[in-house]
């Protein structure tokens, strides 16, 4: 992790938590327990292990982690920081390969010579850790989130046909308060 990151990021949830000291109420986590909010912030922005592993060690409910994880996101500098750790995490990704690369070619001398036998574990071992590698990677980008956009579409007609039922239905009311007569109308 680079120095300059870390201490971006330490900055950020320092004044991020100095705010919510200033806007929120005494029964805010932020208030009660500011250095158990710096710890879940700090995961939160590296992005870093299993959410589920540090919620259980630090026995950190799923609400607290999220509701921790909403107070960072309300600032624009929480998606600049995402960015910039997800730009040092994709670094480490490509000095990764570099050296798969160096131990496949090293495999293939020894493999050409009849000098060594690849055995699963070896390959095995290599795909585990890119697929990690990868989860930190989404984890740290926000490429892990999903958004779900609902549009509720209408037709034209079906505005129209609406409207009109509701004019029908505002004028009979009218008519009934008129007559003094009180309705129930579906």
């Amino acid at each position: 992790m680079s120095t300059s990151i870390a201490v971006k990021t330490d900055n950020f949830i320092e004044s991020r938590l100095k705010a919510l000291q200033n806007e929120k109420g005494p029964s805010h986590l932020a208030i009660r327990e500011p250095a158990r909010w710096m710890l879940v912030a700090k995961h939160v922005m590296n992005g870093k292990g299993s959410i589920a592993d540090f919620r259980r060690e630090h026995d950190v409910t799923r609400k607290m982690y999220h509701s921790i994880q909403n107070d960072l996101k309300a600032l624009g500098d929480f998606e600049l920081l995402r960015t910039e750790w997800g730009r040092e995490v994709g670094s480490l990704i490509d000095a990764k390969v570099e050296i798969e690369w160096q131990m496949i070619e090293k495999y293939g001398k020894q493999l050409d010579e009849d000098d060594f036998k690849i055995e699963a574990k070896d390959i095995t071992a290599m795909t585990r850790s890119k697929q990690a590698d990868f989860d930190v990677f989404q984890k740290a980008t926000g490429g892990n989130v999903q958004k779900i956009e609902v549009n509720h579409v209408v037709s034209q007609e079906e505005y129209e046909d609406k409207a009109k039922e509701i004019r029908d239905r505002i004028a009979k009311a009218k008519q009934a308060s008129i007559e003094g007569e009180i309705e129930i109308i579906d």
